[in-house]
């Protein structure tokens, strides 16, 4: 089945109900999870210049802390977790991680815009699926009134066309 999950994450809501379903799915599975945030920046970074940005970058320094968060809480409920902070371009940077660490599972969460919202802000996990090779589950976050609660009947698996 899935032996190693990607959580691309960027903290919000979404990405929390994305975090509740991969602790559960690698849990079931005995899959390890890599707790992944990409700092959107126009290129991709040398590792040199990374490490540089990691400590002295205000919203890479929050990312790791919030990165070291969402590991914790993975390892508090049994599942073998490690965080990586990467830079560059979404969704790409994203396929492109979940190669090199032999991803078999990217979760991450949607907003599941509808609408005028849909065509004004972009879907990372769309655009991740046009991209991908991988599959991607997709969570929606409890918290918005009209979206269903997170549970395993109301997870939005995409598929490709």
């Amino acid at each position: 089945m899935f032996h190693h999950i990607l959580l691309a994450t960027d903290f919000s809501d979404a990405s929390e109900a994305a975090l509740e379903l991969a602790a559960g799915l690698a849990r079931a599975v005995g899959a390890r999870v890599t707790v992944l945030h990409v700092c959107e920046t126009s290129e991709a970074r040398s590792p040199a210049t990374a490490r540089v940005a990691e400590r002295t970058w205000p919203r890479a320094i929050r990312a790791r802390t919030e990165i070291e968060r969402a590991v914790d809480r993975l390892r508090a409920r049994g599942v073998s977790a490690e965080g990586a902070l990467r830079f560059g371009l979404l969704p790409e940077r994203i396929v492109e991680i979940a190669r090199e660490i032999g991803a078999d599972l990217v979760v991450t969460g949607t907003h599941a815009r509808k609408g005028l919202e849909r065509f004004w802000y972009r879907s990372v996990a769309e655009e991740f699926l046009r991209h991908s090779p991988i599959p991607i589950l997709a969570a929606v976050p409890r918290e918005r009134d009209d979206e269903l609660p997170c549970e395993p009947a109301n997870v939005v698996q995409l598929r490709r066309r």
